[in-house]
Order: C-alpha cells, then sequence, then structure tokens
C-alpha cells in the first residue's frame, strides 16, 4: 500500500474519530436507537442546543435542534431526541427550567392520566419556569429603590447569625415572593435572646444579655441601623427566638414600586433614638468651627465610627482611625484634644494605645475614652490601669458618651487654666481634677521645662534651645506645651521670665534695671513695657506693693 494512501485512511479514521467524539461530548447517541419530537415555546430563555431532557428527574434524552417558526411568529420549535422507547402521554408538555447558576434544562412533565401517547415527530406545547431565580427577577425591579440599602440590612443579621451561632450549627436563608410583598427568613441555631431582651432589639444599642455573658464582642449598632433601614423602606421586621435553640428574623416588603417613589424624600416621623444615618461623603457634613475640640475615633468596626462621627460632628472636629497602630499615626501628624477608642481592634488594641500615650511625655496629656463589650470588674479595672479617663462600656446611650467627652474635656480645661497661671500644684482642685491620668507626667513635664528656663536666666535661651534641652522636635513641644497651658513655647518662655522677674522685684534687693539684665532683656525699657502688659502696672509701681 502506497504511503498516500495509508495517509489518506489515517486522516479518514480521524476525522470520524473527531466526529463521533464531539458527538458523545456533546451527549449525541450514534448507535442507540431513538425517537424525535418537537416541543413549542414562545421563549426559550437561553436554552441550547445539546442541553439535557429530564422526566422525573432522570435524563432521558437532549435537544438536538433550535430552529425560529417562520409560520407563527413569536414561536420557536426546539427538537428533542428521546429514547425509542420512551411514551410521551398526550397534554404533556414541556418546561424549561433556570436553576440557580443560570443553566437551563427541559423538563416533560408527563399527564400520567391519559391513556393515549404522541408519537414520535409530533409537537408538544411548552412553557417557561424560571424557579427561585425567576422569583428573584420579578421581585427585583419592583424594589430597585431598596436594594442599595438591603446590602447593609442583610450583613447585620447575616454576621449576627454566624457570630453567634457555635460551630456545627446551622444558619437558613429563605425567600418568597408574590404580587404584593417579598419576604426575607433568615433563621440560626445560636445563643437565642431572652424574652425581656426581645422587648427592647429595636429601641436602643441592644446587646443581649448572654453574648455579654460569654464575651461576645458586638457594638449592638448593627440591629437599631437594620431596624431603621427596613422601616424607611416600609418594610416590616419581626423576631422570634428561644435561649440556647436560636433565632429567626422576618423581613417582609411590599412589591409595588411606586411605594417606594412615592416615598423617596420622606422619613417616618417615628423616633428611634440614636440611630445611625445613612452613610453619606465625608462632604455632606456641616463642618465644625476651627475653634471646635478635635476628637480621635478609634474603631474597627465602620457602622460604630460611622455613627460616633455623625452624632458627634455637630460639636466636634472629627478624625478617625482603624485600630490602635493607625491612630499613633495620625497623632504623630496632629494630636487631637481628646481620643474615643476601642478596645478589642486588630493590629493594636485600644488599651495597648491608651497605655502608650499615657507613659509618653509627649503625649501623656491626650484624655483618651475606652469603649468596649466587655463590662466586668476586672476589664474596667483594666481600663482604668492603663490610665484610660473614662471607661464607657457597650451597648452605650449616646447622650451618656457626649457626657462622659464633656467632663473630660471641663477637667481639662480646669487644669490648662492652672496651668496657664504657672501655678503647677493641685491641692485645691477638685478631685476628679486632681485624679486626672497622666498628670504626675505633665506636672513633671512642665516643672523640668520651667527649672530648664529659670537655669538659663540671662541668657539668649529661645524655643529651639528648650527642643534641644527636652529632646523633642517644635511641633511636639509645641503641641504639648499649648495643650497644658494654651500657651506657645516662646510665650512659656516669656512668662515664666516675668514670674521670676516678679519674685526678684518683690524682695527689692535690685533695681529694675539689674532684674531686666538677671532675666537676659537686653533694654529694660522693653521689660519694663511687657512687664506693666502682663500685670497690669510697671516693675516700679510692683516694687512699691506692700
Amino acid at each position: 500500500m502506497k504511503k498516500e494512501v495509508k495517509i489518506g485512511f489515517i486522516g479518514i479514521a480521524a476525522i470520524a474519530l473527531l466526529f463521533f467524539g464531539i458527538n458523545y461530548l456533546k451527549g449525541v447517541r450514534m448507535f442507540q436507537a431513538s425517537s424525535y419530537y418537537y416541543v413549542e415555546f414562545t421563549d426559550i430563555n437561553g436554552l441550547a442546543v445539546s442541553s439535557p431532557v429530564f422526566a422525573s428527574g432522570y435524563k432521558i434524552g437532549l435537544v438536538r435542534d433550535i430552529q425560529y417558526n417562520h409560520a407563527n411568529p413569536g414561536h420557536v420549535v426546539v427538537e428533542v431526541e428521546l429514547d425509542n422507547d420512551m411514551k410521551i402521554p398526550t397534554h404533556s408538555q414541556g418546561e424549561l427550567v433556570t436553576d440557580m447558576l443560570g443553566t437551563v434544562k427541559m423538563n416533560l412533565i408527563l399527564n400520567l392520566s391519559s391513556k393515549e401517547s404522541y408519537q414520535p415527530g409530533d409537537t408538544l406545547p411548552g412553557k417557561v419556569n424560571n424557579g427561585l431565580m425567576g422569583v428573584a427577577e420579578g421581585i427585583m425591579p419592583k424594589v430597585e429603590q431598596l436594594m442599595p440599602k438591603m446590602d447593609s440590612i442583610l450583613h447585620n443579621l447575616l454576621s449576627n447569625a454566624m457570630k453567634y451561632t457555635p460551630e456545627g450549627g446551622q444558619v437558613k436563608v429563605i425567600l418568597q415572593g408574590n404580587n404584593t410583598h417579598w419576604s426575607v427568613e433568615i433563621s440560626d441555631t445560636g445563643i437565642g435572646i431572652s424574652a425581656s431582651d426581645q422587648k427592647k432589639m429595636f429601641k436602643q444599642l441592644f446587646r443581649g444579655q448572654n453574648a455579654i455573658n460569654q464575651r461576645i464582642t458586638g457594638s449592638g449598632i448593627g440591629m437599631l441601623q437594620t431596624y431603621r433601614l427596613v422601616k424607611r423602606h416600609l418594610g416590616t421586621i419581626t423576631v422570634t427566638s428561644e435561649e440556647n435553640k436560636g433565632t429567626t428574623f422576618h423581613l417582609r416588603f411590599p412589591t409595588d414600586h411606586k411605594k417606594y417613589i412615592h416615598h423617596k424624600d420622606t422619613v417616618s416621623n417615628e423616633s428611634v433614638p440614636y440611630f445611625i444615618p445613612e452613610p453619606t461623603d465625608n462632604s455632606s457634613y456641616k463642618p465644625s468651627p476651627q475653634t471646635a475640640p478635635s476628637l480621635l475615633i478609634v474603631e474597627d468596626n465602620p457602622d460604630l465610627r460611622n455613627f460616633l462621627r455623625q452624632s458627634l460632628a455637630e460639636s466636634y472636629r472629627i478624625t478617625e482611625a482603624q485600630n490602635g497602630q493607625k491612630a499613633l499615626e495620625t497623632i504623630a501628624q496632629e494630636q487631637p484634644d481628646l481620643i474615643i477608642s476601642d478596645i478589642m481592634m486588630p493590629v493594636m488594641r485600644g488599651d495597648d494605645l491608651c497605655q502608650t500615650l499615657k507613659e509618653n511625655m509627649e503625649t501623656s496629656h491626650i484624655p483618651i475614652i475606652l469603649l468596649t463589650a466587655l463590662g466586668d470588674r476586672e476589664s474596667i479595672l483594666h481600663g482604668l490601669n492603663v490610665k484610660a479617663d473614662s471607661y464607657v462600656v457597650k451597648p452605650f446611650d449616646i447622650d451618656i458618651l457626649k457626657a462622659n467627652i464633656a467632663s473630660v474635656l471641663t477637667n481639662k480645661e480646669i487644669l490648662r487654666k492652672r496651668f496657664s497661671q504657672l501655678d503647677y500644684q493641685t491641692e485645691n482642685l477638685p478631685k476628679e481634677v486632681q485624679e486626672t491620668p497622666g498628670l504626675s507626667l505633665d506636672q513633671e513635664f512642665l516643672e523640668k521645662i520651667t527649672k530648664l528656663v529659670i537655669k538659663n536666666l540671662g541668657k539668649d535661651f529661645n524655643v529651639d534651645d528648650l527642643c534641644l534641652e527636652m529632646g523633642m522636635s517644635r511641633s511636639s513641644l509645641y503641641n504639648k506645651v499649648k495643650a497644658l497651658t494654651d500657651h506657645s513655647p516662646s510665650d512659656f518662655i516669656r512668662q515664666t521670665r516675668l514670674k521670676e522677674g516678679a519674685s526678684l522685684l518683690r524682695s527689692k534687693k535690685y533695681t529694675v534695671a539689674e532684674v531686666s539684665d538677671m532675666l537676659g532683656f537686653s533694654d529694660p525699657k522693653y521689660f519694663t513695657d511687657i512687664f506693666k502688659k502682663h500685670y497690669g502696672m510697671t516693675p516700679s509701681a510692683y516694687m512699691k506693693q506692700p
């Protein structure tokens, strides 16, 4: 046999093998007897050639061809190949079904009560059943006003269900809908909620007592946010629960999109305390005056962080950090007047942040309020031991937190007024002010820089010299001195000189010119001018006082 002939036979065999292989992979049974039927649809909904055909869950054939019926516009004829011994009762029909992944298959709905059968080549009626995806598809256009917030609602409920369900438990989600309403049911087999706690769930920043007792962390924010979002979209939310057995949340919304459009700009007058406003762009917030105290919020939970920002933005200048490490980076750039920090955070905890700041002379003056879900005695004592100025247990009343902030800042202002007079004795101050965390370190700092200024009286001692002696940058020194005394470092040096000068003048041992020279003022007249401006009288008049 010639070489060319061999090559030809091999080529033919390869083509034949390829043909049968492709058809085999497509499900075409080349050597099995089969029968052909037709199913007519008005919409094939993504059905493809070689799609399987089932009856009672069993594969009985496949789609061989799809043709548009030009004789009957709007109709499509699907040719199906079925097992040869398959009998199709009359009045049966084909049904197209779409699964969760979007794959379309054909089911034959057999009319088992009929004793007659279709003959090969006959045409069966067809219909489309989109299943759950079809229900969702029908619902979604009607609730498109709601969907941007649905992710927040479901996220809060699902995350709670998973958080409070122990390992090996179950979390189920059921979606249902009709022409008037659609609903979501989320159930779990977790720790449950007591009957008394269920009454409080949608009325305040709530956390179940059993969750607190088991030290399961949380803010209590998410449930209140979920409630308000559901109400804003004309829905209802209810809960059924039993301790140690599980919890089920039921959500129900109208499907009439006209209702959402009608109420687009309308918010219910129902008052829900401490509601978390819907997230908005930061530029929409009313800016606080530049003179307002600055707060640094350190919180890894974005919902709680947003809630705090929006609750406090009218009275304070707000900056944020996701954890203790990010907070340290922020503080290095600009020191806040007060820090509100969660304790349990990744990367760096809030109590570690507090201890780091309070043990550092450059930052010990910054007041810190710690927030935590752990309200037992040991946890509170730990928070106070790391020198936190206040300790607030979650869930908290926002008004109580605001009162804490005001109290801490008031105590700070009392100290600032005392220190602005260069008086570092605190014995006569209110007890709560005397007990300000980090106060001893702040007093030590002020006493140290005062001694340095007095030590260098008569010399050209300036801010740069003070920075060098203290081992601090100009910005760090400025922030510290300004926060404690409300003076800039240069003003502090001048005030300290004047106070020492007043002491020398009271001794009546020196003339005004001698005191001026001892303080490092080259011009007695300049000394007289600034002394009068500060004390309201000339150095000479000051010396004559009894």
